[in-house]
């Protein structure tokens, strides 16, 4: 009786990581959407937009437990992406100069990261 209950609180455990990683990519392909979209919004150069969309993708993908994960972030990333850069200008109010700080902070932090989740990376220094 006690290796069935075991075995029953691994099960609720591993479910419930599952879905916290499930909610983690929802959430960051959310949050790396909207302030994308607020980038192009407040006109930062498309290139580094599709740069860091292209390794927050990478992130999104290696943050999810599976395939169906994956996908559901990278549709919730283009909703907001799309939300955000095609409003109206009186629809979003950011103020762009903490866009831009932010979405530096970000560049940043996906260049050094992403080498990692390549496979045969070596691995990020550090």
């Amino acid at each position: 009786m006690r290796g069935i209950a075991i075995a029953a609180a691994a099960l609720l455990c591993a479910g419930a990581i599952g879905t916290a990683q499930a909610a983690g990519s929802l959430s960051l392909a959310e949050r790396s959407g909207f302030l994308l979209g607020a980038a192009h919004h407040c006109g930062i150069d498309n290139d580094r937009i599709v740069q860091v969309g292209q390794r927050m993708m990478t992130v999104i993908a290696g943050n999810g437990e599976d395939a169906q994960v994956a996908e559901a972030a990278s549709k919730r990333f283009a909703e907001f992406f799309v939300a955000t850069s095609s409003a109206d200008e009186g629809k979003v109010t950011v103020r762009c100069d903490t866009v831009a700080t932010e979405f530096t902070r970000l560049e940043r932090h996906t260049r050094a990261i992403t080498p990692a989740l390549r496979p045969g990376s070596p691995p990020a220094p550090g």
